[in-house]
């Protein structure tokens, strides 16, 4: 509980400075419908499930609020996507960003299109 009390005071101290995070969703690409999940990332190895999903899991153990929104596919086709962290209790500001990103991406403004 200290370590994600700690946690939890540093990323209340990163939503003073900065509105919203904008990050991966996942650390790959689509897997496979009958991959559980990667084995290793970049040379590490996901022992669990929550091993990589982490980047997603932090944000629900901290209370901030976080979604995915669509950005386009990868140079196999594959739906990817952006994930966008707000602060605790920002949920309308977060939602409201992610619709106009949402936006962004479906006019192929950051695609490229």
């Amino acid at each position: 509980m200290a370590d994600r009390a700690a946690l939890y005071r540093r990323a209340v101290s990163f939503f003073a400075d900065f509105d919203i995070l904008i990050c991966p969703t996942t650390q790959v690409t689509p897997l496979p419908v009958d991959v559980r999940w990667p084995t290793e990332i970049d040379g590490r190895a996901s022992e669990t499930y929550i091993d990589w999903i982490m980047i997603t899991y932090v944000w629900s153990i901290l209370g901030c609020p976080a979604l995915a929104v669509p950005a386009g596919r990868d140079r196999n086709g594959m739906p990817v996507s952006l994930q966008i962290v707000g602060s605790p209790h920002s949920d309308e500001r977060l939602l409201s960003f992610a619709a106009r990103i949402e936006q962004e991406f479906k006019h192929g403004i950051f695609c490229g299109g």
